[in-house]
């Protein structure tokens, strides 16, 4: 639905729109209540004037010159989404737009509260936020409509008072309008519910869910995934196995899909068999760490995934789709990027030149040494990389700044997944630091990071999940929330194992 509550500025229709429509309020949503959530975005669309109008029009209506986008959790794939949207369309209008949220994949209300507070005292002109918990944000939103502020409320209805107009279906519908769909189905339907946690946005939605179901539909199990859309599938997993008579399951994150998917990955060298059926999983927004002893077969997966090496046997997904990954070249093309130990950089060329090997901007047949240099000198100010010079030889660098270079390097490039091989082997504290820092701004930044590490405090600072290899196959995978250094070095050195006793003989 589309509710204009009063005379709005067509450019902040525009821009909330846009973010609306490009998957924010149905992403939310689960895939058989997005339907509906995604026609009203459709439907919004046609009453909101276009971003040219708008544009046009907004300096009549009084004019929004910025917008305050408090996204709720921009680690999550679709509000990752919603915030690539949101930037592009204020960059089309020519406005000032900014968007901030709590880091990882925990809501934290409280944080988005307080950002929302800095937006009112630094004088925006416009604020989109989704209330999770709707009287938490009524005093806020009053205080910015006092103080001529337009506010706009995605996916959440008539919950709060003071907004100026919501797009999207709110909860309690999208509860019904799922029970509604499943009813359709005919027979006995027996559904297991994924939520994040007890209470909040989940219970309201499945409370609804349940207060609309038929006498042949039945609530069988309830689970939860921590609002991490990369361990919905393994929680589906574990309930079909203990409730093997659901046949729905019914999930309100839904299930996080892996950029990066190997499977029976087996790969030998004569008679040495380096990877033995060895499975990895990759997800945009996280960091895996994998982890082993010398010869464990890490590096070796790495260099199979970035086309070094090719498997004997397994698969290779990239965003669903099988590969084959025959050179550097193919790995490349597919968005892999891959930093080695040896980093791979010129030490005879200068940074610029290094930042943009194989792929020089030109003017004409000529290389455009200007262009390039702007470039990578805008890029490592970007990441407050201290260079002197992007002239300077790369020899004349440290072993710490190289190692930098590689990494904002495979960040320029765009790649969707970046492979980073003892990215602080050869660092001292305030560069691994420095490190440290770059490999979270890919993750912000949605990458697949996957990072080979012997340093077990580097990879508790910045790893998301680790998966541990023992002898070519893999000791276990586990979530660096749920873990402990002494549970990951017993799976290194063999004294623990998820594998069968037999298959460890």
């Amino acid at each position: 639905m589309f509710l204009r509550k009063f005379a709005t500025p067509a450019v902040f229709a525009a821009v909330v729109v846009a973010v609306s429509a490009c998957g924010s309020s149905s992403g939310s949503a689960s895939p058989a209540a997005a339907t509906e959530a995604t026609g009203s975005a459709s439907a919004a669309a046609t009453e909101a004037p276009s971003a040219s109008a708008a544009a046009s029009a907004s300096a009549a209506i009084g004019g929004v010159k910025s917008i305050f986008f408090a996204n709720p959790l921009p680690a999550y794939p679709d509000w990752g989404t919603a915030d690539k949207c949101f930037a592009a369309e204020t960059s089309k209008l020519n406005i000032k737009g900014v968007t901030q949220g709590p880091t990882g994949l925990q809501v934290n209300d409280q944080f988005v509260l307080d950002r929302i507070s800095q937006a009112i005292a630094q004088d925006y002109d416009a604020l989109m936020a989704v209330p999770i918990t709707p009287p938490a944000y009524d005093s806020l939103f009053e205080r910015a409509k006092k103080d001529g502020m337009f506010i706009a409320t995605l996916n959440t209805g008539d919950a709060t008072k003071n907004q100026d107009f919501t797009v999207g279906t709110d909860y309690p519908t999208q509860g019904a309008q799922v029970a509604a769909n499943i009813a359709k189905r005919p027979g006995q339907q027996n559904v297991g519910i994924i939520t994040n946690q007890a209470g909040g946005i989940g219970d309201t939605i499945i409370n609804a869910f349940k207060a609309n179901l038929p006498a042949h539909v039945a609530v069988v199990a309830t689970a939860f995934d921590g609002a991490d859309p990369a361990k919905t599938a393994d929680v589906a997993s574990q309930m079909l196995t203990a409730h093997p008579d659901i046949n729905i399951v019914f999930s309100w994150e839904g299930t996080g899909a892996a950029e990066l998917e190997l499977r029976g990955i087996t790969k030998r060298f004569g008679h040495v068999t380096a990877l033995a059926d060895v499975d990895l999983t990759g997800y945009p927004g996280t960091v895996l760490a994998v982890v082993g002893d010398n010869g464990a077969g890490k590096s070796t997966l790495i260099k199979i995934v970035s086309g070094v090496h090719h498997p004997d046997e397994g698969e290779i997904r990239i965003s669903g789709r099988q590969v084959v990954l025959r050179s550097a070249a193919d790995a490349r093309q597919a968005g892999v990027a891959t930093v080695f130990q040896d980093l791979a950089l010129v030490e005879v060329l200068d940074v610029s030149t290094n930042m943009f090997l194989g792929q020089f901007p030109r003017r004409g047949w000529l290389i455009d040494r200007k262009a390039m240099d702007a470039e990578s000198r805008a890029f490592l100010d970007e990441l407050k990389v201290t260079i002197s010079s992007v002239r300077t030889e790369i020899g004349m660098l440290s072993g710490g700044q190289r190692q930098i270079i590689a990494v904002a390097r495979a960040m320029r490039t765009g790649a969707r997944i970046v492979l980073l091989d003892e990215p602080t082997a050869a660092l001292g504290v305030r560069e691994t630091a420095h490190a440290v820092g770059l490999i979270r701004e890919l993750r912000d930044r949605n990458h697949t990071v996957i990072c080979v590490s012997h340093d077990m405090n580097f990879v508790f600072a910045v790893a998301d999940r680790v998966q541990v290899m023992r002898l070519g196959q893999v000791a276990g995978v586990r979530d660096i929330a749920n873990t402990s250094k002494e549970e990951v070095i017993g799976l290194i050195t063999g004294s623990l194992s998820d594998r069968p006793i037999e298959e460890q003989l």
